[in-house]
């Protein structure tokens, strides 16, 4: 009932958004909750039935979840359906900032990709044959064949190293943080470990960084019990570890993107320029001058 859609796989912003309808339905149904509506009231209220499969998608699985665990077990369903709402809408903010981030780089691509044509018809003018030595003459077509061919590999290159570094792992530390908040809302500890089971796994970029939110809600119950300090609150410290070492490796990539790029701007950019506006030009004024014949 509460798999996670398909249509989850997306782009960093249609996730996003995705989140943030998620945190706007917790919301609406935790007020209408607050306000002492029932149930059956909350959903018509937010505009959803039960089985809505707007409850289902994204993050939306775990807001079928959470409602379906509160309301069931007797929890607190309120305060648990508001806590989702703001762990969702950070984690939404936080995968915008990464968009924001990368919008450099995209436009390095867009600018660096154009300068070579820039170049061409910045010659033709200025008088300069440049492009009629390149459909015209065998040299001109095989340059004009490989610098389409190393102006494609740069994009094809620098796109995927951009998407690299915007891969994000929206679920991190989001499994220390559902048991808190469950437990808070006073779920039993089964209960709050049936939600855990419900995080989707494409929400983490691969099995390790799944298990390694697993581990950390054991390893903090324990350290918990250990200690004599209340779980929850124990949970909530590792959460936010977790995402904060998430953000300082995100930054880290994001900034190494930017040396990252130029290697191909080197080792395609610079030939493809050279290839589609310096040589045809050259050759274009040596015909011109009568020089080309030797």
């Amino acid at each position: 009932m509460n798999s996670f859609s398909q249509r989850e796989s997306g782009s960093t912003r249609e996730t996003a958004v995705r989140l943030e309808g998620a945190a706007a339905l917790c919301a609406v149904l935790s007020a209408a909750l607050r306000a002492g509506l029932t149930p059956e009231r909350c959903l018509e209220v937010a505009g959803v039935g039960p089985q809505d499969e707007r409850l289902r998608l994204v993050a939306g699985g775990l807001v079928g979840s959470s409602w379906d665990v509160a309301i069931e077990s007797g929890a607190a369903p309120a305060r648990l359906l508001g806590r989702l709402s703001e762990l969702l809408t950070a984690v939404a903010s936080s995968m915008r900032q990464a968009e924001v981030a990368a919008a450099g780089p995209r436009a390095t691509i867009r600018l660096v990709i154009g300068l070579p044509i820039a170049s061409l018809l910045l010659s033709q003018l200025a008088g300069i044959p440049a492009l009629a030595v390149l459909l015209t003459t065998p040299v001109g077509l095989a340059m004009l064949i490989a610098g389409v061919v190393l102006l494609w590999a740069a994009r094809v290159w620098m796109t995927t190293l951009i998407t690299r570094a915007q891969r994000y792992s929206w679920a991190t530390g989001l499994a220390p943080d559902l048991v808190a908040m469950a437990l808070h809302s006073g779920a039993s500890p089964a209960t709050a470990w049936h939600l855990v089971e419900q995080i989707p796994e494409q929400g983490y970029l691969d099995v390790e960084s799944r298990q390694r939110d697993v581990e950390s809600c054991q390893h903090a119950v324990s350290q918990a019990d250990a200690w004599g300090v209340p779980a929850a609150a124990m949970l909530e410290l590792k959460a936010r570890l977790l995402r904060r070492m998430e953000a300082q490796q995100r930054e880290a990539t994001v900034a190494a993107l930017a040396v990252h790029v130029m290697l191909p701007l080197g080792v395609c950019v610079l030939p493809a320029f050279v290839l589609l506006a310096v040589v045809p030009s050259v050759l274009a004024l040596l015909s011109s001058t009568g020089l080309s014949g030797g």
